[in-house]
């Protein structure tokens, strides 16, 4: 007995809401970037102070006549900067315009009160613009009102909402700037370190910078330790003016020293190996400074 009143229960809630909507009156609706792809479950990515815009993109057949829509936004995180007629539009027909100060900013716009709408394509462009503080994430949505076909009969529609997020370029470089990584990270999220790299002669020690909460472009840059005797030029062990010769020759381009060798001789710690370096082990070497 339940079962037959909560069955009755959903038959007079169908026929209450929806009378005269059929399966033949739906029309799809969905909103693009123009321009850009969508980045997943991340949306749309897109850099402060960048503007873009959003196509509202019909279905082919949706017949429609009459009606309005409002575009909904987060006005903390964009601004609406311009609007014009899609290529389904009757060019002849302007809508008005009411853009809302509020929280929810809304724009509205009637449709041409005498065109059947019948061709895939973009009923209006709305441009935009992410705010140059704009908040981590920003919904675009849209809300059609007394949508109507050419018979005078409702339309139900289906709609896809935009999800656009702020990102920045975040780059992991080695110590001689090769790159290692590139993505784009959106604001406020870490970026994903890649696999640790290697250095004939040192031990890989970090990063220069935290990338835990990412609120602007970054450069990144690998950190190296010597494993070696630091000064120790010509690897014989100690530390003497054998091992500045040995610098001197490397920067004459008489010879040339690599891996361990190499990272013992830039004493400096500059990543380079220089006459500098060959003047710091001879003061080493003559006791005027005790550590490099």
């Amino acid at each position: 007995m339940k079962k037959i009143i909560a069955l009755f229960i959903a038959m007079v809630m169908v026929f209450t809401f929806v009378p005269a909507f059929a399966a033949g009156n739906v029309v799809d609706v969905s909103l693009e970037i123009v321009g850009k792809k969508a980045n997943g479950e991340a949306g749309y990515m897109l850099k402060e102070g960048e503007e873009f815009t959003v196509a509202v993109m019909i279905s082919e057949n949706s017949h429609i006549q009459s009606g309005k829509f409002e575009i909904n936004y987060n006005t903390e995180a964009i601004s609406y900067v311009s609007h014009e007629n899609g290529d389904v539009w009757d060019k002849q027909h302007m809508p008005l315009f009411l853009v809302n100060g509020a929280k929810s900013g809304r724009v509205i716009v009637p449709f041409a009160d005498n065109t059947e709408t019948t061709e895939e394509g973009a009923l209006h462009l709305f441009k935009f613009k992410m705010l140059d503080d704009a908040v981590n994430v920003s919904d675009i949505t849209i809300k059609f009102t007394e949508l109507f076909n050419k018979a005078g009969e409702g339309l139900v529609v289906s709609v896809q909402n935009i999800m656009a997020s702020v990102y920045y370029d975040v780059t992991f470089v080695d110590f001689d700037g090769t790159v290692l990584s590139q993505q784009q990270v959106v604001k406020g999220d870490a970026a994903m370190a890649p696999v640790e790299p290697s250095r004939a002669g040192y031990k890989f020690i970090g990063w220069d910078r935290s990338f835990d909460e990412v609120t602007s472009d970054m450069t990144i840059t690998a950190l190296y330790e010597a494993t070696g005797l630091l000064g120790d030029a010509n690897l014989d062990g100690a530390v003497d003016s054998a091992d500045a010769t040995a610098v001197l020759r490397h920067v004459a381009q008489l010879d040339k020293l690599e891996g361990v060798a190499f990272a013992n001789a830039d004493v400096s710690k500059n990543g380079n190996v220089e006459s500098d370096d060959a003047t710091l082990i001879l003061r080493f070497v003559a006791n005027l400074i005790t550590e490099f």
